[in-house]
């Protein structure tokens, strides 16, 4: 895809969710977490939103996604519906790992997450997030 990608949380989850999304052609600009600034996390930056917003060296157009990065269901929600007043749902792209298996007449919602060998079967109806 050749997109760039910010990843919303900087935890176990975050990482699981940052080798799907280079898996899946994606180049991870960032971890967007506002409690952990100025670190890194599997060598990529750890910043807050704001500065993801200002920065200059990242491309702020139709190449930028985002992926919720957050292990906890409740709290995925929660931060989409935060996240939801900046950036439109469309921002937010389905991550599909190459070796997952996804079967015929499958949807998938914006935001979704396919890690590593998982299989989806026949008429399968996965929603947002």
């Amino acid at each position: 895809m050749g997109s760039e990608l910010a990843i919303i949380g900087a935890g176990g989850h975050a990482t699981s969710v940052c080798n799907v999304a280079i898996s899946a052609g994606f180049n991870v600009v960032a971890f967007i977490d506002d409690d952990n600034q100025h670190q890194t996390l599997m060598g990529i930056d750890i910043l807050p939103l704001r500065t993801i917003i200002e920065r200059s060296d990242i491309d702020h157009s139709d190449n930028l996604y985002f992926a919720i990065g957050i292990g906890s269901n409740f709290v995925r929600e929660e931060v989409f519906s935060e996240y939801q007043n900046t950036f439109s749902i469309d921002r937010f792209p389905a991550l599909i790992h190459p070796t997952a298996v996804v079967s015929i007449k499958t949807t998938l919602g914006l935001g979704t997450i396919l890690m590593p060998n998982v299989a989806v079967g026949p008429n399968s109806h996965i929603g947002n997030f």
